[in-house]
C-alpha cells in the first residue's frame, strides 16, 4: 500500500494534522454577470499529429452541441510540433475562440502521460490564460446539446471540479485515503463507504479549475504520491484526481455534470429525463452509473 490508511474520526476526537500538510484549498473565483462567457474557459486537447480523424469527430460534437453558442478557444498539445496541416484542420473546426497549440514536453510524453496529466498539464505555457479546462478526449462522442454554459457555471456556482463519468475499474484496489481537512468529510465519505470506495472520475470527462490543480495542497498530494512510488504502481490521473477531489474539496465544490451526454469506449453518461432525451442521441440506459453508482453520490 503506497500510503497508510488513515480512520477518520469524529472532529472532536481527530488529531491534528503533521504540520506540512496543506491545508485544503477553498479559495472561489469572483463571480461574472449572468450569461457571460467565462473569459478563462479553454477547451483542452492532447493528441498526436496521427489522431487528427479522432480529434475532428469529437470537435464537430462539441461544436455543433455547444461550442458554436459560446466560442471557447481550443488548447491542443500534441506529442510533437504538431504539422501545418493538423492545426489548420483544427482552426477551421473552431469557432469564433479559435485555437492555441503547443507541444508536451518529451520526457512526459509515452508511459508518463499519466502523471503528466495528473499535475504538470496545468503548468503549460498554452495554458497560462486558462483557469477552466473542459478537457476533450479525442474520439470520445457527445451526446446531448449542451444548453447552458457548464464553464461559466464553474466561476458562478464556484465548483472546482467536474465530471461527467465516474466508474469502479476492474482489478483497482480502494485508493489509500488520508485525513481529509475541515469541513470536507462529507466528501472523503465517497471512498470510505463500501459501495463506492473504488470509484475514480473518469479524468478524461473532467471540467477543473486550473487554480485547484495548481494549488499547494494538490501539489502536495501530488508530490507525495509521486515520491512513494504510485504511478510505477499503475496510478493513473484519475487516480490522483479523485484522492484530490475526495480530501481537498468540500462537497459543494464537486459537481456531477448528470446532464452531459458522454460517451467513450464503454462508458456513457446519458441523461434519462424527457425533455433531456428530445435533445440527445444517446440511450440511459446505458450510462455507467446505473451500474457503478459512483457519480450519484454528487447529485
Amino acid at each position: 500500500m503506497l500510503w497508510r490508511m488513515t480512520t477518520i474520526a469524529p472532529a472532536a476526537e481527530q488529531e491534528t494534522q503533521p504540520a506540512e500538510w496543506p491545508v485544503r484549498y477553498s479559495r472561489p473565483a469572483p463571480p461574472l454577470g449572468p450569461g457571460v462567457r467565462d473569459p478563462g474557459g479553454c477547451l483542452v486537447v492532447v493528441a498526436r499529429s496521427s489522431s487528427l480523424t479522432k480529434v475532428r469527430r469529437t470537435m464537430f460534437d462539441v461544436e455543433r452541441r455547444f461550442n458554436v453558442r459560446f466560442g471557447y478557444p481550443y488548447v491542443v498539445l500534441g506529442e510533437d510540433e504538431l504539422p501545418a496541416g493538423f492545426r489548420a484542420a483544427v482552426a477551421a473546426m473552431a469557432a469564433g475562440g479559435g485555437a492555441r497549440f503547443g507541444r508536451v514536453p518529451a520526457g512526459d510524453w509515452g508511459a508518463r502521460m499519466a502523471r503528466y496529466w495528473a499535475a504538470p498539464f496545468a503548468d503549460h505555457p498554452a495554458l497560462a490564460q486558462c483557469r477552466y479546462a473542459w478537457r476533450l478526449e479525442p474520439g470520445s462522442h457527445h451526446t446531448c446539446d449542451v444548453e447552458h454554459d457548464p464553464i461559466a457555471a464553474m466561476r458562478r456556482d464556484a465548483l472546482a471540479y467536474a465530471f461527467a463519468v465516474a466508474h469502479a475499474p476492474a482489478g483497482e484496489p480502494a485508493l489509500p485515503l488520508v485525513q481529509p481537512h475541515g469541513s470536507n468529510r462529507s466528501s472523503a465519505a465517497w471512498l470510505r463507504a463500501p459501495a463506492t470506495a473504488r470509484c475514480r472520475v473518469l479524468a478524461s470527462s473532467e471540467l477543473v479549475d486550473l487554480d485547484f490543480v495548481r494549488s499547494p495542497a494538490y501539489r502536495a498530494l501530488f508530490a507525495a504520491a509521486d515520491r512513494a512510488g504510485a504511478f510505477a504502481a499503475g496510478w493513473t490521473d484519475a487516480s490522483v484526481r479523485t484522492l484530490a477531489v475526495a480530501t481537498l474539496l468540500d462537497r459543494q465544490r464537486v459537481r456531477w455534470l448528470a446532464d452531459l451526454g458522454y460517451s467513450h469506449g464503454s462508458l456513457h453518461n446519458c441523461p434519462a429525463a424527457p425533455h433531456r432525451q428530445m435533445r440527445c442521441h444517446c440511450d440511459p440506459r446505458s450510462s455507467t452509473h446505473l451500474v457503478s453508482r459512483c457519480a450519484e453520490f454528487w447529485s
